[in-house]
């Protein structure tokens, strides 16, 4: 049952910006746009049992871009990560093994704003995201941008994050002092990727799984992102970090895109673009499983390893044939 309180806020802000902008579907709490199976798959995934009532988070997708836009706000628990809105790309050759990962060159573009989403085009370059960021700041948001990757030794373990046991995050950028990744006693190694040096973290979270964790070595935030990331996943897998048990060939199974939400007290705008993944790897040669792609709440640590997609009901981008304004989208969706 999703909230009322919860989608009240969401719902607001968002007819605010109704006339300027069209999408092809909103949703809000727990539900999806798209199945498991499709090539691109949204979900705003407010996971966190926690979570305050009188807090929202909705997501609003333009598949033409592609692109979405998140409105959230949790004004209370700030300590805990609230949601996690992602977008997921599937791929034929996932999941795959580590080692026959060749290239993965994912691209994204991303921004954050206090407020409302704005008429398109987004803004996502270094300049703008400054000021932005600043009134980010000030307003006290806590939050990040992060890939989210997900692998096991056992192959139907990657379909459900909640199942797997190791974890892979790239933070592309984090807002306020409470936004921190899994720290371990030191940086395991730097590695660059395109322009930009990243520095790896490990350690375990409070379920006992396993995290890695690349940031940006000098701190600086990466809105416009196209690169390789094969070599950061190869040195995990060639320098396990002394693990037991760690897997000698371990499956990647899930690569999603998102930001991990922890505090603000108005209205953030979440904004990615032009998204994408391509993957040179031997996958595995067998259909996906839909009962198995789910996931349910678990260890307290953000990304999508909390979330609960078999809880939510999914709107099917092709079903919707007309690009609806969000009022007519949140009315579709949840009967207002």
């Amino acid at each position: 049952m999703i909230n009322p309180l919860l989608l009240s806020g969401s719902f607001a802000a968002l007819l605010g910006v109704a006339s300027a902008q069209t999408y092809d579907a909103t949703v809000c709490g727990k539900e999806r746009v798209g199945e498991f199976n499709d090539t691109i798959m949204y979900y705003p995934n407010a996971w966190n049992p926690k979570s305050p009532e009188n807090g929202h988070v909705c997501m609003s997708v333009d598949e033409s871009g592609p692109s979405f836009d998140v409105v959230w706000n949790w004004p209370e628990n700030i300590e805990d990560v609230h949601s996690y809105p992602y977008v997921r790309l599937n791929h034929e050759n996932l999941p795959t093994k580590l080692s026959t990962i060749r290239e993965m060159k994912l691209k994204t573009d991303w921004t954050m704003t206090l407020g409302n989403p704005s008429s398109p085009p987004r803004d996502f370059s270094t300049s703008t995201w400054d000021d932005n960021k600043e009134e980010l700041l000030e307003a006290g948001v806590i939050c990040n941008a992060a890939w989210d990757f997900f692998f096991d030794g056992d192959r139907m373990n990657t379909y459900n994050p909640v199942n797997s046991s190791y974890e892979v995050m790239i933070w592309l950028g984090k807002i306020g002092s409470g936004a921190q990744p899994l720290e371990g006693d030191s940086i395991l190694t730097n590695m660059t990727v395109g322009d930009h040096e990243f520095s790896l973290w490990y350690n375990t979270n409070s379920g006992g799984r396993h995290v890695f964790t690349w940031v940006t070595r000098d701190g600086k935030d990466v809105n416009e992102f196209d690169g390789d990331v094969a070599p950061l996943l190869e040195y995990i897998l060639s320098n396990p970090s002394d693990i037991e048990d760690f897997p000698s060939d371990p499956w990647l199974g899930l690569v999603e895109f998102g930001s991990e939400t922890w505090f603000s007290n108005e209205n953030v705008t979440f904004s990615a673009a032009n998204f994408g993944m391509e993957l040179d790897a031997d996958g595995y040669d067998g259909a996906r499983d839909d009962d198995n792609s789910g996931s349910s709440n678990n260890n307290n640590n953000g990304g999508s390893s909390n979330d609960n997609d078999s809880a939510g009901a999914a709107i099917s981008l092709s079903t919707l044939t007309l690009v609806m304004p969000v009022a007519m989208a949140l009315a579709v969706a949840f009967g207002f």
